[in-house]
């Protein structure tokens, strides 16, 4: 019993860490294209 609860923390740690990795390289891939996009649409509506 007290060996599947360890498995069981060490697969929880295991998931949280990964559910972090995956969600702030997404988060930062969102904000990439945010600044691109913005950037793009600031550039476009420029007249030099």
């Amino acid at each position: 019993m007290e060996m599947s609860d360890n498995k069981m923390e060490i697969w929880d740690s295991f998931f949280q860490s990964f559910v972090g990795i995956v969600f702030l390289g997404s988060l930062r891939k969102l904000l990439y294209y945010l600044g691109f996009t913005g950037l793009k649409w600031f550039l476009s509506n420029q007249s030099f």
